[in-house]
């Protein structure tokens, strides 16, 4: 499901990278605020996995619906919150520094990309309750269904065999796939027959299980929007003071480690049902147990894909520029790709295992705390005082940051202070 997901801002890319560098250095800042705006909604809304997932391990079946329903609620409201950042937006891409000309394509997508929010906001707690209830095939055909929609929008959208909108075609392609994705996400929520002992047509608002949403979710929510920020943000703050090559080749990147990225979330996703179900029903070496076979297999995703990667280099990567510019530049920062898919597999298991058992605010904290440190502060004395080292010097503190942070929140896990007593 991810993974189909991650390819729609990978197809988005590869369109724009035919049309010049300046649309796919704009995609690169656009789409990443995009993200960190929708990344808090997005956290919150795991709590809906974790909630369905713990009541079908207790049977408590009739609950569910209104935990889905509760979920959809905090979307609309959470997704229309993020829309009324439109009027912000051009003050928000002024503080990145960058040239006029790329300030205004990074406005126009970020202005017409917006209502996607909603419509992203409500897949996604749709999607959960199906992982929760052990149906992931459902959220893979309805990202399936979205991507088919996103590619083909963009490729009528955005270069010049269709209307050659540029970056404003790849957002409007976010927004038709998003809401195609919504659309099919709600009818399978409602029309099966088989959903009706989850009672998945009790839409009624209810305080209870919203609060357990809004609330449980919060720590989870404000983790996800700070990696956004200080990961990816922060980077291409520093990176766009070395110029739309840099910025372009950022996005190039981000990309592509995104795939696995976005797989390892998902195996993440469907760990946090698993290791929720067992300790709800008291079986802690399961769920110890079920973290251990997600971290064995995110680790081996990782060293196939990024040897892959790397190993095929020279024929993927000038696939997503037409500027020798912006693909020798790629070229030479491919090698921090397996590096940071190894230490993000080790993060994102971890990660999902500790919201499983409800340990949300002391990772947040962790997080926050050393991400200051090392990207913020560190990528100030970067581009003041080794600003010769352009995006090689980025690329090493990210890495280095997430290095830290996964082996922090291993020990976390290891300590077993989520241990019930």
């Amino acid at each position: 499901m991810y993974v189909l997901l991650s390819l729609r801002s990978v197809s988005d890319v590869y369109f724009l990278g035919q049309v010049g560098v300046d649309p796919q250095a704009a995609f690169a800042t656009g789409f990443i605020m995009i993200l960190m705006f929708l990344s808090f909604g997005l956290g919150c809304l795991f709590q809906v996995n974790s909630l369905v997932s713990k009541c079908v391990g207790k049977r408590w079946f009739l609950r569910c619906g209104s935990i889905v329903w509760q979920g959809i609620w905090f979307s609309l409201i959470y997704g229309i919150a993020v829309i009324c950042c439109y009027f912000a937006a051009p003050f928000l891409f002024r503080l990145f520094g960058h040239d006029a000309n790329l300030q205004v394509l990074e406005v126009e997508y970020f202005q017409i990309a917006l209502p996607s929010a909603v419509f992203q906001l409500i897949s996604w707690t749709v999607m959960h309750f199906f992982i929760a209830i052990g149906r992931p095939r459902v959220p893979l055909i309805i990202a399936g269904l979205a991507l088919v929609v996103h590619v083909g929008c963009g490729y009528g959208l955005i270069t010049g065999n269709g209307l050659g909108m540029g970056v404003a075609g790849a957002a409007w392609s976010l927004v038709f796939s998003s809401a195609t994705m919504a659309v099919i996400a709600m009818a399978c929520l409602l029309v099966p027959r088989s959903l009706r002992k989850y009672h998945t047509s009790n839409f009624r608002p209810r305080r209870k299980p919203f609060r357990e949403i809004a609330r449980g979710g919060a720590p989870i929510g404000g983790r996800e929007f700070l990696e956004e920020f200080v990961w990816n943000v922060i980077l291409i703050w520093i990176i766009g003071h070395f110029g739309n090559v840099h910025l372009a080749a950022a996005a190039v990147l981000i990309s592509i480690q995104d795939v696995c990225i976005l797989m390892f979330d998902s195996f993440g996703t469907s760990s946090v049902a698993l290791i929720s179900k067992a300790i709800g029903s008291g079986k802690v070496r399961r769920a110890e147990n079920w973290m251990r076979v997600t971290w064995v297999i995110m680790n081996a995703i990782a060293l196939i894909c990024g040897l892959a990667f790397y190993l095929l280099r020279d024929w993927v990567i000038p696939l997503f520029s037409k500027s020798p510019e912006v693909v020798n530049l790629t070229l030479s920062l491919a090698f921090f790709v397996p590096i940071i898919l190894l230490f993000y597999a080790t993060y994102s298991t971890f990660d999902h295992a500790l919201a499983a058992t409800d340990d949300n605010s002391w990772p947040t904290i962790a997080n926050l705390v050393i991400s200051i440190l090392m990207l913020v502060i560190g990528g100030a004395i970067l581009v003041v005082y080794f600003f010769e080292s352009h995006s090689y010097g980025a690329w090493t503190l990210i890495t280095a940051n997430l290095a830290v942070i996964a082996i922090i929140f291993l020990g976390r896990w290891e300590n077993g202070a989520w241990k019930p007593t």
